[in-house]
């Protein structure tokens, strides 16, 4: 029987830097709405999306997947993903050769609202592409889900971000 994960949310955090507050997720973080809601909520302007490579058959879902967060959060995402080799995959051994392929190296940089900026083909490369802030604003101003579209009056998430306790006392609002 599938067990759930154990931990804190204190990796669900927007940092702010230099260049914008960035957040990230890993992996099929990314399917899990709130996941992606917690980090959004934050005034996320940079993501960083963070895929496995080796396994060619999710490309295609990787890319909708971002494309789809940089719509739903109005926010530039770097997505990334790791390269393998054969060397590295044989060293895995007999399960990992059945399941890996070569390859990977699938990153791009997608601006608010799903649009390409950059896009990598097989391989590790370099990508780079200007993030202008104002296409934040822009599309904010079409659809902000943190915003106008966001509904706490009804719906909310509660995140815990230390370690979870068995219990929690709520007084109403």
């Amino acid at each position: 029987m599938p067990r759930n994960g154990n931990g804190s949310g204190d990796d669900l955090r927007v940092f702010d830097t230099a260049i914008g507050k960035l957040g990230a997720l890993v992996c099929y973080e990314h399917v899990n709405p709130l996941f992606r809601y917690a980090v959004q909520a934050q005034g996320e302007e940079i993501h960083v999306a963070n895929w496995p490579g080796g396994l060619p058959w999710t490309d295609p879902i990787s890319d909708a997947a971002t494309r789809q967060y940089a719509f739903e959060a109005q926010c530039f995402v770097l997505s990334v993903t790791s390269c393998l080799t054969q060397e590295f995959i044989d060293a895995l051994g007999e399960n990992a050769q059945r399941i890996l392929k070569p390859g990977g190296g699938a990153s791009s940089i997608i601006a608010p609202g799903g649009k390409v900026l950059a896009r990598a083909g097989e391989g590790e490369t370099m990508l780079y592409a200007q993030l202008d802030p104002r296409a934040i604003l822009e599309w904010k101003q079409i659809v902000d889900s943190m915003g106008h579209y966001a509904r706490p009056d009804i719906v909310r998430l509660h995140l815990t971000p230390g370690r979870p306790v068995p219990l929690v006392v709520e007084e109403p609002c």
